[in-house]
Order: C-alpha cells, then structure tokens, then sequence
C-alpha cells in the first residue's frame, strides 16, 4: 500500500512540474491569455462660459464621469454620477479633462460632465447640472493593445446657466 501511494505521489509532482514549466514559457501553449477591460482614453478641452452674457465662469468645478438613473427599494427613480477622473482648470473658465472611460454603452462617443459652483456667493451662482459632450476618435490604440479603443476627444464650450433668485 505504502509503495502505491509513493508512485501516485511521484505521478503527482512530475504532472505539476510539467505544468509548472509549461506556465513559464514564453507564450503559453492554448493560446494566450488576456485580462483586462474594454476601455478607452479621452482627452477633452472645456470652457465654460455664462449662457446669457457669454463671458467666462469661475468658481466652477467640473468633473467628467457618467450619469445613470436607477430604481431604489422604494420603486423612486434616483440619480446617479460616477466620476472617471477631476478636471483641471487652466484659467479663464478653462479646463482640461483626460483619463479613462471604462464603462462601454453603446460606444464611446459621448461623455458626461458634471458642473458644480464651488461658491455660489461669489462669481454668480451656476446650476449644478450634468451636459453630455459628444466625441470622436482622434488617434488609435497602439499596436497590442486588444483591450483599449483608442483616444477620443472634444474642444467644446458649456454655456452654464445661473439659478435665478425669486
């Protein structure tokens, strides 16, 4: 019994060694392995501007990201944001957004962004609201890369409107 157990155990390592060297190949032997998500990069220029007198907004945060709507327990529609990345603002009502959008409904043709005033006392005080950027595919993904589509990109303008006082 004893000499039994001792050759099934030797079967044993010889068939995890092979296996453990055949791991360390250069390629695996069934094909290749890939993990990852399907995502893409974005890169979009923003100025933010006043919808009524169009001059530039400050005191703004924007922030791009996606919307959703879902039903709570209580069957009420709630509204959601999930943000990707922080815009960086350079001035003058200017920002500058780029990261990575993972999330793939239909395509990566649009973004949404979030617009929030910072300090509604000072500067105007600005709806926070969500806008929908459309954009298009400005360069390729590089050569290998099966899991990312490619960088899109816009240069838009959000006219943000005020909150007017009753």
């Amino acid at each position: 019994m004893k000499e039994i157990f001792i050759k099934v155990c030797r079967w044993a390592l010889a068939i995890t060694g092979l296996a453990a060297a055949a791991s360390c190949d250069d390629g695996p032997i069934w094909g290749s392995d890939e993990y990852g998500t399907p995502h893409c990069d974005f890169q979009v220029k923003c100025r933010v501007t006043d919808a009524e007198s169009g001059a530039a907004v400050k005191g703004v945060k924007l922030t791009p990201g996606y919307a959703f709507t879902y039903t709570d327990e209580n069957g009420k529609e709630v509204d959601g944001f999930e943000p990707y990345a922080d815009a960086v603002e350079t001035g003058d009502g200017a920002f500058e957004m780029s990261g990575k959008i993972f999330i793939s409904d239909g395509g990566y043709d649009e973004l949404h962004v979030k617009l929030t005033d910072l300090d509604p006392a000072a500067d105007g005080h600005y709806k926070d609201s969500i806008y929908v950027v459309p954009m298009v595919k400005i360069k390729d993904a590089e050569k290998g890369s099966h899991w990312n589509d490619g960088t899109y990109g816009a240069d838009v303008t959000i006219e943000a409107e005020q909150v007017k006082s009753e």
